[in-house]
Protein backbone atom coordinates (compact mmCIF):
# COMPACT_ATOMS: atom_id res chain seq x y z
CA UNK A 1 0.00 0.00 0.00
CA UNK A 2 1.86 3.11 -1.10
CA UNK A 3 2.25 5.34 1.94
CA UNK A 4 0.03 8.67 2.36
CA UNK A 5 1.27 11.72 0.30
CA UNK A 6 2.52 14.50 3.29
CA UNK A 7 0.94 17.42 1.54
CA UNK A 8 -2.22 15.33 1.58
CA UNK A 9 -2.45 14.37 5.58
CA UNK A 10 -4.18 16.60 7.27
CA UNK A 11 -2.76 19.00 9.43
CA UNK A 12 -4.74 19.82 13.44
CA UNK A 13 -5.97 23.64 13.56
CA UNK A 14 -4.50 25.41 15.34
CA UNK A 15 -7.05 27.55 17.27
CA UNK A 16 -5.59 30.83 17.81
CA UNK A 17 -7.37 34.62 18.49
CA UNK A 18 -6.68 37.61 19.89
CA UNK A 19 -7.99 39.64 22.57
CA UNK A 20 -8.39 42.44 24.80
CA UNK A 21 -10.01 44.20 27.33
CA UNK A 22 -13.36 46.69 25.55
CA UNK A 23 -11.79 49.40 28.63
CA UNK A 24 -8.49 49.35 26.49
CA UNK A 25 -4.81 47.68 27.44
CA UNK A 26 -3.12 45.40 25.50
CA UNK A 27 -3.91 43.01 22.70
CA UNK A 28 -3.34 39.36 24.17
CA UNK A 29 -3.35 36.08 22.28
CA UNK A 30 -5.60 32.88 23.23
CA UNK A 31 -5.00 29.68 21.64
CA UNK A 32 -5.61 26.34 21.48
CA UNK A 33 -9.10 26.21 24.09
CA UNK A 34 -11.21 23.40 24.84
CA UNK A 35 -13.91 24.41 25.67
CA UNK A 36 -15.73 28.10 26.68
CA UNK A 37 -14.95 27.32 30.46
CA UNK A 38 -11.11 27.05 29.03
CA UNK A 39 -11.49 30.06 26.71
CA UNK A 40 -12.60 32.30 29.79
CA UNK A 41 -9.71 31.14 31.63
CA UNK A 42 -7.32 31.60 29.02
CA UNK A 43 -8.46 35.27 28.30
CA UNK A 44 -8.62 36.21 32.26
CA UNK A 45 -4.58 34.93 32.66
CA UNK A 46 -3.64 36.78 29.23
CA UNK A 47 -5.60 39.90 30.22
CA UNK A 48 -4.37 40.04 33.63
CA UNK A 49 -7.79 39.60 35.01
CA UNK A 50 -9.85 37.47 38.07
CA UNK A 51 -11.85 35.18 35.34
CA UNK A 52 -15.16 35.92 37.49
CA UNK A 53 -14.89 39.38 36.45
CA UNK A 54 -15.55 38.68 32.55
CA UNK A 55 -19.01 38.88 32.65
CA UNK A 56 -19.58 38.55 28.84
CA UNK A 57 -17.17 38.95 25.04
CA UNK A 58 -18.33 40.97 22.39
CA UNK A 59 -17.09 39.95 18.79
CA UNK A 60 -14.94 42.68 16.62
CA UNK A 61 -16.59 45.78 18.84
CA UNK A 62 -15.55 47.03 21.45
CA UNK A 63 -19.08 48.62 22.34
CA UNK A 64 -21.57 46.81 24.96
CA UNK A 65 -23.49 45.69 21.48
CA UNK A 66 -25.48 42.71 22.15
CA UNK A 67 -25.79 41.69 19.08
CA UNK A 68 -22.13 40.88 18.81
CA UNK A 69 -21.99 38.40 21.78
CA UNK A 70 -19.76 35.51 21.71
CA UNK A 71 -22.05 32.96 20.57
CA UNK A 72 -21.88 29.38 19.28
CA UNK A 73 -19.34 30.22 16.26
CA UNK A 74 -16.07 31.94 16.00
CA UNK A 75 -14.80 33.20 12.82
CA UNK A 76 -11.16 32.47 12.40
CA UNK A 77 -9.79 36.17 12.21
CA UNK A 78 -12.19 37.64 14.67
CA UNK A 79 -11.37 39.49 17.41
CA UNK A 80 -12.49 39.08 21.28
CA UNK A 81 -13.22 42.08 23.08
CA UNK A 82 -13.81 41.14 27.33
CA UNK A 83 -16.41 43.11 29.29
CA UNK A 84 -15.08 42.94 32.84
CA UNK A 85 -17.57 43.93 35.92
CA UNK A 86 -17.83 47.01 37.21
CA UNK A 87 -17.11 46.95 41.23
CA UNK A 88 -20.04 48.42 42.11
CA UNK A 89 -23.98 46.70 42.36
CA UNK A 90 -27.17 48.28 41.89
CA UNK A 91 -30.91 46.97 43.45
CA UNK A 92 -33.80 47.61 42.21
CA UNK A 93 -37.57 46.60 42.94
CA UNK A 94 -39.81 46.07 39.93
CA UNK A 95 -43.28 44.91 39.87
CA UNK A 96 -44.08 42.40 37.38
CA UNK A 97 -47.51 43.80 35.91
CA UNK A 98 -47.63 40.32 32.78
CA UNK A 99 -46.89 36.93 32.59
CA UNK A 100 -43.60 38.26 30.22
CA UNK A 101 -41.51 40.17 32.78
CA UNK A 102 -39.85 42.12 29.98
CA UNK A 103 -36.22 41.04 29.91
CA UNK A 104 -34.15 38.99 27.49
CA UNK A 105 -31.51 36.84 29.11
CA UNK A 106 -28.66 34.87 28.49
CA UNK A 107 -25.41 34.15 29.41
CA UNK A 108 -21.53 33.64 29.09
CA UNK A 109 -21.70 29.78 29.37
CA UNK A 110 -19.11 30.31 32.63
CA UNK A 111 -21.74 30.76 35.09
CA UNK A 112 -23.02 34.07 34.58
CA UNK A 113 -26.53 34.93 33.00
CA UNK A 114 -27.07 38.49 32.33
CA UNK A 115 -29.35 41.14 30.58
CA UNK A 116 -29.39 40.51 26.77
CA UNK A 117 -32.43 43.29 26.22
CA UNK A 118 -35.49 44.73 26.66
CA UNK A 119 -38.65 44.16 25.73
CA UNK A 120 -40.29 47.68 23.87
CA UNK A 121 -43.42 48.34 25.86
CA UNK A 122 -42.86 46.24 28.92
CA UNK A 123 -42.43 47.88 32.34
CA UNK A 124 -38.55 47.86 32.20
CA UNK A 125 -38.32 49.46 28.80
CA UNK A 126 -37.45 53.16 30.56
CA UNK A 127 -35.99 52.20 33.98
CA UNK A 128 -32.41 52.73 33.20
CA UNK A 129 -31.31 51.08 36.36
CA UNK A 130 -31.29 47.89 34.40
CA UNK A 131 -29.63 47.78 31.21
CA UNK A 132 -28.30 45.17 28.81
CA UNK A 133 -24.61 43.81 29.89
CA UNK A 134 -26.04 44.28 33.70
CA UNK A 135 -25.12 41.00 35.31
CA UNK A 136 -28.07 38.91 37.58
CA UNK A 137 -26.13 38.54 41.03
CA UNK A 138 -30.06 37.32 42.34
CA UNK A 139 -33.35 37.95 42.03
CA UNK A 140 -35.95 38.13 45.39
CA UNK A 141 -32.25 37.09 47.45
CA UNK A 142 -32.37 33.50 45.64
CA UNK A 143 -28.53 33.95 43.78
CA UNK A 144 -28.38 33.66 40.21
CA UNK A 145 -24.77 33.19 40.25
CA UNK A 146 -24.15 29.94 38.45
CA UNK A 147 -27.26 29.35 36.97
CA UNK A 148 -27.97 29.15 33.04
CA UNK A 149 -29.81 31.69 31.77
CA UNK A 150 -32.77 29.22 31.83
CA UNK A 151 -33.12 28.84 34.81
CA UNK A 152 -33.24 33.03 35.23
CA UNK A 153 -35.74 32.96 33.03
CA UNK A 154 -37.93 30.52 34.95
CA UNK A 155 -37.37 32.02 38.11
CA UNK A 156 -39.09 35.35 36.37
CA UNK A 157 -41.76 33.45 34.91
CA UNK A 158 -42.98 31.58 38.16
CA UNK A 159 -43.22 35.25 40.47
CA UNK A 160 -47.05 36.32 40.52
CA UNK A 161 -48.44 38.16 38.30
CA UNK A 162 -48.44 41.84 40.66
CA UNK A 163 -45.41 40.91 43.08
CA UNK A 164 -42.50 42.91 43.24
CA UNK A 165 -38.99 41.47 42.19
CA UNK A 166 -36.01 42.10 43.41
CA UNK A 167 -32.94 42.31 41.46
CA UNK A 168 -29.17 42.55 42.45
CA UNK A 169 -27.29 43.44 39.12
CA UNK A 170 -23.60 44.50 38.33
CA UNK A 171 -22.64 46.22 35.60
CA UNK A 172 -20.06 46.18 32.97
CA UNK A 173 -17.44 48.40 32.93
CA UNK A 174 -18.99 51.30 30.58
CA UNK A 175 -18.11 54.85 29.38
CA UNK A 176 -14.13 54.01 28.55
CA UNK A 177 -15.00 51.90 24.87
CA UNK A 178 -12.65 54.10 22.92
CA UNK A 179 -9.63 54.21 24.97
CA UNK A 180 -6.77 51.99 23.96
CA UNK A 181 -8.43 50.29 20.62
CA UNK A 182 -7.60 47.67 18.76
CA UNK A 183 -4.04 47.13 17.38
CA UNK A 184 -4.39 47.40 13.35
CA UNK A 185 -1.51 45.73 13.17
CA UNK A 186 -2.53 42.66 13.85
CA UNK A 187 -4.90 39.91 13.12
CA UNK A 188 -5.69 37.14 14.86
CA UNK A 189 -6.13 33.49 13.41
CA UNK A 190 -5.96 32.42 9.99
CA UNK A 191 -7.92 34.46 7.33
CA UNK A 192 -6.85 32.16 4.53
CA UNK A 193 -9.26 29.17 6.18
CA UNK A 194 -12.35 29.98 3.79
CA UNK A 195 -15.75 29.46 5.69
CA UNK A 196 -14.14 27.46 8.36
CA UNK A 197 -15.16 28.53 12.19
CA UNK A 198 -14.28 27.09 15.60
CA UNK A 199 -18.12 25.93 16.93
CA UNK A 200 -18.76 26.37 20.36
CA UNK A 201 -21.33 23.15 21.25
CA UNK A 202 -23.66 22.56 23.10
CA UNK A 203 -21.82 20.43 25.54
CA UNK A 204 -19.36 23.70 25.73
CA UNK A 205 -16.60 22.09 23.64
CA UNK A 206 -14.83 23.84 20.91
CA UNK A 207 -14.39 22.05 17.81
CA UNK A 208 -13.58 23.23 13.91
CA UNK A 209 -16.10 23.20 11.52
CA UNK A 210 -16.99 24.78 8.25
CA UNK A 211 -19.28 27.61 8.60
CA UNK A 212 -23.06 27.22 8.06
CA UNK A 213 -24.88 27.97 4.70
CA UNK A 214 -26.91 31.30 5.09
CA UNK A 215 -30.16 29.44 4.64
CA UNK A 216 -29.11 27.63 8.00
CA UNK A 217 -27.53 30.71 9.59
CA UNK A 218 -30.94 32.53 8.63
CA UNK A 219 -33.55 29.49 10.42
CA UNK A 220 -31.28 29.39 13.12
CA UNK A 221 -31.46 33.13 13.99
CA UNK A 222 -35.04 33.34 13.18
CA UNK A 223 -35.25 30.16 15.67
CA UNK A 224 -33.56 32.28 18.97
CA UNK A 225 -35.34 35.25 17.51
CA UNK A 226 -38.99 33.27 18.06
CA UNK A 227 -37.58 31.75 21.73
CA UNK A 228 -37.14 35.17 22.55
CA UNK A 229 -40.29 35.80 21.95
CA UNK A 230 -41.79 32.82 23.74
CA UNK A 231 -39.76 31.99 26.76
CA UNK A 232 -37.23 35.49 26.99
CA UNK A 233 -34.55 33.95 26.37
CA UNK A 234 -31.37 33.97 23.46
CA UNK A 235 -29.46 30.50 23.28
CA UNK A 236 -28.04 30.05 19.89
CA UNK A 237 -26.80 26.64 20.89
CA UNK A 238 -30.27 25.83 21.75
CA UNK A 239 -31.52 26.98 18.37
CA UNK A 240 -28.82 25.07 16.61
CA UNK A 241 -29.91 21.55 18.52
CA UNK A 242 -33.64 22.50 18.02
CA UNK A 243 -32.84 22.94 14.04
CA UNK A 244 -30.42 19.88 14.09
CA UNK A 245 -33.62 17.57 16.05
CA UNK A 246 -35.62 18.81 12.31
CA UNK A 247 -33.12 17.94 9.79
CA UNK A 248 -32.90 14.40 11.81
CA UNK A 249 -37.07 13.99 12.11
CA UNK A 250 -38.93 12.71 9.32
CA UNK A 251 -42.04 14.37 9.48
CA UNK A 252 -43.17 17.38 11.78
CA UNK A 253 -45.27 14.96 14.00
CA UNK A 254 -42.27 12.76 14.59
CA UNK A 255 -40.03 16.70 15.26
CA UNK A 256 -43.06 17.79 17.83
CA UNK A 257 -42.28 14.54 19.66
CA UNK A 258 -38.74 15.01 19.82
CA UNK A 259 -39.02 18.79 20.84
CA UNK A 260 -41.67 18.48 23.16
CA UNK A 261 -40.21 15.55 25.11
CA UNK A 262 -36.47 17.47 25.35
CA UNK A 263 -37.91 20.77 26.49
CA UNK A 264 -40.75 19.83 28.34
CA UNK A 265 -39.61 23.67 30.52
CA UNK A 266 -40.92 25.74 27.90
CA UNK A 267 -44.38 24.02 26.76
CA UNK A 268 -43.93 25.16 23.23
CA UNK A 269 -47.33 25.01 21.52
CA UNK A 270 -48.02 22.56 18.74
CA UNK A 271 -48.25 25.65 16.38
CA UNK A 272 -45.13 26.82 17.30
CA UNK A 273 -43.20 23.80 16.50
CA UNK A 274 -44.86 23.55 13.20
CA UNK A 275 -43.73 26.88 12.55
CA UNK A 276 -39.78 25.95 13.71
CA UNK A 277 -40.34 23.00 11.58
CA UNK A 278 -41.69 24.78 8.35
CA UNK A 279 -38.50 27.88 8.72
CA UNK A 280 -36.11 24.44 8.93
CA UNK A 281 -37.92 22.47 5.62
CA UNK A 282 -37.46 25.72 3.78
CA UNK A 283 -33.52 26.30 4.91
CA UNK A 284 -32.75 23.05 4.15
CA UNK A 285 -34.84 22.87 0.64
CA UNK A 286 -32.25 25.87 -0.46
CA UNK A 287 -35.00 28.78 0.75
CA UNK A 288 -34.49 31.06 2.43
CA UNK A 289 -36.70 31.34 5.62
CA UNK A 290 -38.35 33.87 7.28
CA UNK A 291 -39.83 34.29 10.66
CA UNK A 292 -44.35 33.77 11.31
CA UNK A 293 -45.85 36.74 11.44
Amino acid sequence: MPSPNPSQTAQPVEIRFDCQLAHGGPVCEVKNFRNIKELYFRMAEAIGVDVNKILFVTVNTEKCDMTKLLGGQIMFGDFLYCHVSAPTTTVINVQKVSQMFGLTITDNGNGQAFVKGKRAGSVVEHNDDILPGDAILSINDEVMIGKRHIDVARKLRDVPIGSMVQFVLQPPVRGFNMVGGRSKAKVSGDINKGGMTVRIKANGDAEVVEGDKPCKRSAIEIIDQMLEDYVGIRDRELSLSIYESGTKSSDSGSFLDTVTSAYPMFAFTDQFILDVWNIISDAESGVMPKKPT
